[in-house]
């Protein structure tokens, strides 16, 4: 039942407007939870204000109004050192793109969210070997990204995301750029990567991602039902 899960992430009555003019409105009062043990998809057509739920959701922005919590931690009123610091710790991101680093092998991509976070090289690197070997790439340790296949640049990527044992992963459009095989071998890791205390949310507009998901977010015009 959800009152024994873990909620890992709670919005209640989110709005987000841009100033004008006209002033536009983006989110309109979005109330919602992400509980421990679910993979969520968001789901909208384009404008609905699914990436800027998104990117509240992993502190990227800051509402205009209403409340965030992650892991039960309210976030209006810190100060923009603690909220870095809330984000490095308890949040991963995967993104369409795949964001790596061109002269660095792949090993050295996933290290990077680590650099800043006081643990030795030695810890670095056994940490990212880890992550690359749970997403079936432990053989490729020394490759470029431009060696590798989208499928394989979207598993670094996600190897990256989870380095540090995040409990909220935060992917848009993580398939936006695979093919149908890759599509299926990438949701399938990040079903797997769901956890007791660990959840995925997947931003998307792909119907396959959406059947996968434990529970659906239908965004349309700034409120999600």
């Amino acid at each position: 039942m959800d009152e024994d899960r873990t909620t890992l992430l709670e919005l209640t009555d989110v709005v987000k407007s841009f100033p004008g003019p006209p002033e536009v409105s983006v989110l309109r009062g979005v109330t919602l939870r992400v509980l421990g043990g679910e993979m969520v998809a968001v789901a909208g057509a384009s404008g609905s204000g699914k990436s800027t739920l998104l990117n509240i959701m992993g502190l990227l922005d800051e509402p205009t109004g209403g409340e965030l919590s992650i892991s039960g931690v309210p976030t209006a009123a810190m100060r923009d050192r603690d909220r870095v610091r809330l984000r490095a710790v308890r949040i991963g991101f995967v993104f369409q793109s795949f964001h790596l680093v061109p002269y660095l092998d792949v090993v050295q991509n996933v290290i990077l969210p680590l650099v800043h976070q006081g643990r030795s090289r030695g810890s670095r690197r056994e940490a990212a070997v880890r992550a690359l070997e749970r997403v079936g790439l432990g053989h490729r340790l020394g490759a470029r990204p431009g060696t590798l296949s989208g499928g394989e640049q979207q598993r670094v990527a996600i190897a990256r995301a989870v380095v540090h044992e995040p409990a909220l992963l935060l992917c848009d459009e993580p398939t936006g750029n695979l093919d149908g095989e890759n599509t299926a071998s990438v949701l399938a890791l990040l079903r797997g990567l769901v956890g007791p205390d660990r959840a995925v949310v997947v931003v998307t507009h792909e119907a396959e991602v959406v059947d996968r998901a434990d529970r659906v977010i239908r965004m349309r015009d700034g409120r999600a039902t």
